[in-house]
């Protein structure tokens, strides 16, 4: 059996498609374990990614709750998980709190730990913070590794992993952007009603989509940030749409610099589906998002990322994407290079092309029906 280990958001976004590739496979018996860690926002995105089957642990969280802390109850908690339901393996996604635990809860149990979104580096250990640590400690225990792209491939090669585990199939977030692409195609009245709550108060200006999560902006990079998107407003007739991250070392800084400004508009967290569709209407997309990065992407939007280095730079010099920093002056300088782009759009599918989920779900089959025949023989 499989253990499916998801945290946040993105992580459920991103494995939502592999779950739904491994119902084709009746051998694979599989179970969706949500650790938590991202509870509250969470539960209102699962219905519609198919999760709904998906169990939280019962160990609820803490606040405040220090980064460790987290660490030791999740881990806890997925170990528990895994020794109710002796799995054969688990799999992790990405960089998360939640993937390291789940790894760590396996590995110390000697159950496989297998990594979808596994090689992405910077080079920098402390950017992203903690992330890029969490990567190489996954990567020293997983046993497959699904890298989203031949550099992710190269690099855990570059680590000393064998070729024959790692597994190149593009990154589930273009599988999950597609298909929801595709039903907000076939629903033309939700998509008027996004056009009128989203888009109409806009109207006449350039539209200007702006993500910050990362615990790296927090503080003086995110007052940077801040500052370029206000000039941007006032200077560029932009009308700025900012979904706010509910933690409040963000939400509160956003909140107090933007809060009253004509011409912004503060959002909740927002659903899958209205995210894809003002990704696909923005004049430009700011953020420190990976997986917003690959989307917009992948639909052509130009897009400004928010951070000083990424893990992702196949598109720079072919997508209409630039490393933006959060110096104030060179993020408004990008941004009017990136809005003067002009309205067609080049979609760049170098981080995936849609079929990475149906990739790691015949891998998984194939891997457990080699342990299945391993353990007949023996």
């Amino acid at each position: 059996m499989l253990l499916i280990v998801i945290g946040t958001r993105p992580e459920a976004i991103k494995l939502a498609p592999v779950v739904d590739a491994l119902r084709r496979y009746p051998g694979v018996a599989f179970e969706v374990c949500l650790s938590g860690q991202h509870q509250g926002m969470l539960r209102p995105f699962l219905a519609p990614l198919g999760l709904t089957g998906a169990s939280f642990l019962t160990q609820p969280p803490r606040h405040p709750e220090s980064e460790q802390a987290q660490q030791v109850r999740l881990c806890a908690g997925l170990g528990h998980a895994i020794e109710r339901l002796s799995p054969t393996a688990v799999l992790v996604h990405g960089d998360t709190t939640t993937a390291l635990a789940g790894a760590l809860a396996a590995h110390r149990r000697g159950i496989a730990v297998h990594h979808v979104e596994a090689g992405l580096r910077t080079g920098d250990p402390l950017s992203p913070w903690p992330e890029e640590i969490h990567r190489v400690m996954i990567a020293r225990m997983a046993t497959l590794h699904f890298a989203p792209t031949v550099r992710a491939r190269n690099q855990l090669l570059r680590e000393g992993v064998r070729p024959e585990m790692i597994e190149v199939t593009g990154n589930t977030v273009v599988d999950g952007l597609f298909q929801t692409r595709g039903l907000l195609q076939n629903s033309p009245q939700f998509r008027q009603s996004l056009e009128e709550k989203y888009l109409s108060p806009g109207a006449g200006r350039r539209l200007v989509l702006a993500t910050v999560h990362r615990r790296e902006n927090w503080g003086r990079p995110l007052q940077n940030i801040l500052t370029a998107l206000a000039r941007l407003v006032e200077e560029e007739n932009v009308h700025l749409l900012f979904p706010v991250h509910s933690n409040p070392a963000v939400s509160l800084a956003v909140r107090e610099r933007l809060g009253s400004r004509e011409g912004c508009a503060l959002l909740p967290p927002l659903d899958h589906r209205t995210l894809v569709y003002l990704l696909e209407r923005m004049d430009l997309v700011m953020t420190d998002s990976g997986g917003m990065q690959e989307e917009a992407a992948a639909l052509g939007t130009p897009l400004l990322v928010l951070r000083r280095n990424t893990e992702r730079p196949e598109g720079f010099g072919v997508a209409p994407m630039q490393l933006g920093g959060t110096n104030p002056e060179e993020l408004v300088e990008r941004a009017r290079k990136l809005l003067s782009t002009g309205t067609v759009r080049h979609p760049f599918y170098g981080y995936g092309d849609g079929r990475a989920a149906p990739r790691i779900a015949a891998r998984l089959a194939a891997w457990f029906k080699l342990q299945a025949a391993e353990s007949g023989a023996a």
